[in-house]
């Protein structure tokens, strides 16, 4: 997948353990371990991303993978990128299997209208 140049794999933690409060440090642990397995299979360093598994995340964890350097960290907030979104703290859009390609879309749409409503954004153009 990743060789097509269409898309890019990173890291969601070894186990897919949440983040757990006051256990940020194994959190970061398999966070490493994840890397590791994704360098030696893809042979490549990536830019530190990371998705938290089922969304879960603390400050703690925020801070701790700040400080290792890991630049974009996703949740599922259910919102879409704005001015005012942290890149440790990028909302995602799930997405359920079977969705038509229409539902995706509507999704996303509604998602927006919805963050940018919360926001008090106008949707300028």
């Amino acid at each position: 997948m990743e060789k097509s140049g269409y898309m890019k794999v990173y890291s969601h933690t070894a186990d897919h353990q949440p983040v757990v409060a006051g256990e940020e440090e194994a959190f970061l642990d398999s966070m490493h371990r994840s890397e590791e397995t994704l360098t030696e299979n893809l042979g490549t360093k990536h830019v530190k991303a990371m998705a938290y598994p089922n969304g879960r995340y603390t400050e703690a964890a925020q801070r701790l993978l700040d400080a290792d350097g890991y630049v974009l960290q996703f949740t599922v907030e259910n919102s879409v990128i704005t001015r005012k979104t942290k890149r440790d703290a990028i909302p995602r859009i799930t997405i359920e299997s079977g969705m038509s390609g229409e539902d995706v879309v509507r999704k996303i749409e509604l998602t927006a209208e919805n963050t940018f409503a919360a926001e008090g954004e106008g949707n300028e153009t």
